[in-house]
């Protein structure tokens, strides 16, 4: 199994307009997709099942991972940081 990081990997994002058209929109974001990513998941998807992990919040990420669904065919499953345990820092008492 594979398994891609979606963020600033995969795709990138931005509330404004790039010097190019967005590949799609998610909700107020402009979603751009590396180059060849569309080639890429189409032939490892043959030959490994993919999962993928964001750290977004799960309504944007599975907006995200909709849209690239066609090039993979299935995703094994796809993890946002909604099923992340937080934990606090002993030092600073701030959620890492």
């Amino acid at each position: 199994m594979l398994i891609l990081d979606l963020d600033e990997t995969l795709i990138y994002d931005s509330e404004e307009m790039s010097y190019r058209q967005a590949d799609f929109r998610v909700g107020p974001f402009c979603i751009y997709q590396r180059p060849f990513l569309d080639s890429f998941l189409r032939s490892v998807s043959h030959v490994q099942e993919i999962a993928v992990w964001s750290s977004a919040s799960k309504g944007f990420f599975n907006g995200i991972a909709q849209h690239l669904l066609p090039m993979v065919g299935r995703w094994r499953f796809i993890c946002s940081s909604s099923r992340c345990i937080h934990r606090l820092n002993p030092d600073s008492y701030q959620v890492d």
